[in-house]
């Protein structure tokens, strides 16, 4: 038996060492997040600069400029739910890597794209192929992990986000400026190729297939949906679609102001910070990186919390308040200094509401169908979300209205604060 797969327990508390799932599984989904991540929001970095702006003629044209990210999540939401019904059926593994493929092959389109409308193509064909990471990680969190350790499973896989943002801040402006923006496409389609090697390598659908410990293999089969007491109503849900839960629809709903947080910021923040305060491009990028790695240690404590009260709502509408307020006044404030602060803990509450949504989701859809109902539930609320960047370009329009920008943000995630309330008394 190996001793990295090996998991002791002591009582009903298992001892967390160096188990296959954390050390073969979670590492690769990080790795997939993190590559992924850096793919979708580079956009909005080659958008604040400035030769990019004039090879393609959008000098001054923030709705042809947003439409780069609302076209990419377009895409994104409409592929959700169609790789999370392959991945339910072939398997979240070989999913991945037809995936990861696809988006290679965007990619270099993109960095050979000669006008707009090429590159329009791109970022679509680039939407679509991404969207299987979502239902890919949900997939084989399910198959990997009882319901009780998937809050902070998910944060875990989902900090590779903030490492890829992080990435992109401090790789993207050295190359625009060093070697243009072309650059940019053909280095992040050789990244690719990483996810590819590590879900062919450490990576099966069935915790059975591998080197995992018996007790290891006992222990996530112990803790599936149909059998814990952890949720209330589990059983039932266990043996209901997902789609007639109004739960999981209000989740979904929550999930959207995530989307539209996630996209929207990357996408315009980078031209605020250099077009209205006036920051160079590195300072922009080491800002942006900074805040977003930062995030990381909150994301883990909250999960952990959230994990051992299996009280998700909560902790969510909280963070959509909160993230509401500092990113609506960051755009008040006089102080660069203030300014940087609320901004960083806006986003700190952002990322911790994305953890909220998927754990809320685990606890609403059966393992079988997880790759469909994460599927469904990103591919919606992405859909729905990738008009934010566009609205937000139309709102900052020629007289720079940030704070109009910013405010509808605000609003969405007071919007997605409510859903996350009504669910509060049901003990979710």
């Amino acid at each position: 038996m190996s001793a990295n797969a090996e998991i002791q327990t002591r009582g009903s508390k298992p001892i967390l060492g160096s188990s296959f799932r954390w050390s073969h599984v979670v590492t690769t989904l990080i790795i997939l997040q993190a590559i992924g991540m850096v793919d979708k929001i580079n956009v909005g970095m080659v958008l604040a600069y400035k030769p990019f702006q004039a090879d393609m003629g959008i000098v001054g044209k923030h709705g042809l400029a947003g439409l780069l990210t609302t076209l990419f999540l377009l895409a994104y939401g409409i592929g959700m739910p169609i790789w999370g019904a392959l991945s339910d059926r072939v398997g979240p593994r070989k999913t991945g890597i037809y995936a990861c493929i696809a988006w290679i092959v965007f990619l270099v389109l993109g960095g050979l794209a000669s006008n707009l409308t090429v590159l329009y193509i791109s970022r679509i064909g680039l939407g679509f192929a991404e969207a299987a990471i979502w239902p890919i990680c949900n997939n084989l969190t399910a198959r990997w992990f009882p319901v009780k350790e998937r809050g902070r499973s998910s944060a875990t896989w989902i900090s590779g986000i903030n490492i890829g943002i992080a990435i992109a801040g401090f790789l993207v402006p050295p190359l625009l400026v060093s070697l243009g923006w072309r650059s940019v496409f053909f280095v992040l389609a050789a990244l690719g190729l990483l996810p590819i090697i590590l879900l062919s390598t450490l990576v099966r659908d069935n915790p059975r297939d591998t080197r995992a410990s018996a007790s290891e293999i006992e222990f996530i089969e112990a803790g599936v949906l149909e059998k814990t007491d952890e949720v209330p109503e589990s059983n039932m849900f266990a043996h209901t679609p997902y789609y007639k839960n109004y739960r999981f629809w209000l989740a979904t709903l929550a999930n959207t102001a995530t989307g539209m947080g996630v996209f929207g910021i990357n996408t315009w923040l980078p031209s605020y910070l250099t077009g209205v305060r006036h920051m160079s491009m590195t300072g922009m990028g080491n800002f942006t990186a900074i805040d977003w790695i930062l995030c990381i240690g909150i994301l883990l404590w909250l999960s952990r919390w959230s994990d051992r009260i299996v009280r998700r709502a909560a902790f969510g509408m909280v963070c959509f308040v909160v993230y509401a307020v500092l990113i609506f006044f960051s755009m008040e404030v006089k102080s660069e200094g203030s300014m940087m602060v609320m901004i960083g803990l806006a986003i700190f509450a952002l990322q911790s509401s994305t953890v909220m949504n998927f754990a809320l989701v685990h606890s609403f859809t059966r393992e079988a169908s997880m790759g469909g109902g994460a599927g469904t539930m990103a591919g919606v609320s992405n859909f729905l979300g990738a008009f934010a960047p566009y609205i937000m370009g139309l709102l900052i329009g020629p007289n720079n209205n940030y704070l109009a920008s910013f405010g509808f943000l605000a609003g969405m995630a007071i919007v997605s604060a409510i859903a996350m309330a009504i669910l509060i008394p049901q003990k979710y």
